[in-house]
């Protein structure tokens, strides 16, 4: 939990010193479509103009929504798979998911140092960062063209909704 303004703070803060991967693990709201209006969503997209590439967790409710910054039309939007890339029943997803990545059962380490096992769209967004991070080593990409890279080069995942097959 936390504040917006503090998140607004954070991201500015971003921009100003020349970060090139935004990694957000956080989500708000409930968007059915684009939140462009929305504070944060909107600065993400003004931080993905200048040229950094921003990844967002789609939300853990199980629904079609999406949460802020994810909804923002220009951030790469994140969803969950389990370890047999089958999409975590908790993530959220809908067509304007960009990227699905592991995030059920992930184990890590607490502040205090023990081993714990974590699940969420939270925990899926680190390895995409972590990707976009390794390939702007060795790539000039602007953040809309790395966002294009992953979605079309990943392995297709099939999402059932209603019955249908996506």
């Amino acid at each position: 939990n936390g504040y917006e303004s503090n998140v607004l703070e954070g991201l500015q803060y971003c921009i100003n010193n020349g970060a090139d991967v935004i990694s957000f693990s956080i989500g708000a709201g409930s968007y059915n479509g684009f939140c462009d209006s929305n504070i944060v969503a909107d600065l993400a997209n003004q931080a993905i103009a200048g040229g950094i590439f921003v990844v967002a967790a789609t939300g853990n409710d199980g629904s079609s929504n999406l949460k802020s910054p994810a909804c923002a039309s220009k951030v790469t939007r994140v969803s969950t798979t389990d370890k047999q890339d089958v999409i975590a029943i908790f993530s959220n997803v809908n067509f304007g998911v960009d990227v699905f990545a592991p995030g059920k059962d992930i184990s890590t380490k607490t502040l205090g140092g023990s081993v714990t096992s974590i699940s969420g769209t939270s925990a899926s967004v680190p390895f995409v960062s972590g990707a976009a991070a390794l390939v702007l080593e060795n790539s000039s990409l602007a953040p809309l063209d790395l966002r294009y890279r992953f979605a079309s080069t990943g392995k297709p995942i099939l999402y059932v909704q209603g019955g249908s097959m996506i």
